[in-house]
């Protein structure tokens, strides 16, 4: 789905079915280890900070797409299982001290 955000920033937004068991599908997608091989675009990335249990700081990088260049991020990640047994999870981008912006990056 797509929409304009109140901003007015374009914006995307997918729903979908996963046959797996949701921690196990989280634990996947937080594991940067994993993260290239499921995600070819990812070039690298490393925890920056665990502020607790259900909340980390993550710095990503993927590899530029011609003809932009390489992108990364400083994501805040944090998550918590609904009383009615999903997951909800949020992520927003942060400034941290401990990942500095990278030339040659966007």
């Amino acid at each position: 789905q797509c929409f304009t955000s109140k901003s007015g920033d374009p914006c995307a937004m997918g729903i979908g079915v996963v046959r797996a068991p949701m921690r196990a599908v989280h634990a996947v997608i937080m594991d940067l280890e994993n993260r290239q091989r499921l995600d070819p675009q990812f070039e690298s990335g490393r925890r920056v900070q665990r502020v607790d249990e259900h909340t980390v700081v993550d710095y990503l990088k993927f590899k530029r797409v011609w003809p932009t260049t390489a992108r990364d991020f400083c994501n805040l990640s944090h998550w918590r299982v609904r009383r009615d047994g999903s997951m909800l999870v949020v992520a927003h981008g942060v400034e941290h001290p401990d990942a500095p912006p990278v030339k040659g990056c966007v």
